[in-house]
């Protein structure tokens, strides 16, 4: 009895000491495999926000032109029942965004300096919302339609004031945009959104209202001197 007894205990110490052995490799296995997850994932997670942040600093990079701190110069005129009205006063430092400044005289410098009024936003409408920012202005509003200048309001149909070279004719609120080559073969392309109309280096821009029988009034060659001299007219230099 005394020898099968002691069979019995060693059997199960043997027993016993097997399955300690078995449990004490595997932990160790399990370890290795949570770390070697954690090291993969953070490695993905690395890798996913580098993507993501290039993605996003590509999607802000403007491809079409102006682009940011690119200069150009355009000219704008604007006309009422065929007289022409006062150019937009000279931006100040309080005109934000600042990419799209007048100069006081229909010029306006087109630099932008965010994505805002780069690429395709270098636009007419944009110039104009960001003018209107300006302290002290009346604001301009042009809408396909309507515009209002100078503190007096036109849509479609409204008929030209008195005292105007157009005076009791219906009118109509129109866009013109003359590329340099353009505008001396007195070719433009017309538009009613002033938000489509893309500013282009050394062009000159109309907007008018007035009889749609009449020819949208062309800006003077002054402006279009003024746009190829930096901004400046050439006689206002020294």
């Amino acid at each position: 009895m005394a020898r099968n007894q002691t069979g019995s205990v060693v059997s199960r110490a043997a027993s016993t000491g097997g399955s300690r052995r078995y449990r004490g490799t595997q932990g160790p296995s399990n370890f290795i495999l949570a770390m070697v997850l954690i090291v993969v994932l953070g490695f993905a997670s690395v890798v996913w926000a580098r993507a993501d942040y290039q993605n996003r600093a590509a999607a802000t990079t403007v491809s079409v032109p102006p682009a940011i701190g690119q200069q150009w110069y355009s000219g704008v005129a604007s006309y009422v029942c065929g007289t022409e009205q006062a150019p937009f006063t000279k931006s100040t430092a309080a005109q934000s965004p600042s990419g799209l400044k007048a100069l006081g005289n229909g010029v306006v410098s087109i630099m932008p300096t965010t994505s805002a009024d780069a690429g395709a936003k270098a636009t007419l409408g944009q110039f104009i919302e960001e003018w209107n920012t300006n302290r002290g202005v009346t604001p301009v509003t042009l809408v396909p339609g309507s515009l209002s200048i100078g503190g007096h309001t036109y849509a479609d149909g409204d008929v030209c004031p008195k005292g105007t070279p157009d005076a009791g004719q219906k009118g109509v609120v129109r866009i013109a945009r003359w590329t340099y080559s353009g505008y001396f073969a007195n070719r433009f392309t017309a538009y009613t959104d002033p938000h489509k109309v893309k500013f282009a280096n050394n062009a000159v821009i109309s907007i008018s209202f007035g009889p749609v029988e009449k020819s949208i009034p062309k800006p003077p060659v002054s402006l279009v001197s003024a746009v190829l001299n930096g901004g400046v007219a050439p006689n206002a230099k020294g």
